[in-house]
């Protein structure tokens, strides 16, 4: 059951930094044409929230990987 939850885990985490590469890419392409300011301040915002999404599934994987370690380390 613990891989269950962690292979969920990885699989948001994933998408949730495959959406914060995505955003940094079309950051970098505004400041390339310095004529889209607010359009590049909306995505800087986007992306903060992304990878702020990430720090929390980092700590869970973690967790759940460290609990699944001492599980077989008990067996």
């Amino acid at each position: 059951m613990p891989l269950d939850e962690l292979t969920k885990k990885r699989r948001t985490r994933a998408a949730h930094r495959g959406s914060a590469t995505k955003i940094g890419t079309k950051i970098k392409e505004c400041l390339a044409n310095t004529n889209e300011t607010p359009q590049t301040d909306k995505n800087v915002l986007k992306q903060s929230e992304k990878l702020e999404a990430l720090k929390p599934l980092d700590n869970e994987i973690v967790e759940i990987l460290s609990n699944s370690e001492a599980e077989d380390a008990e067996q």
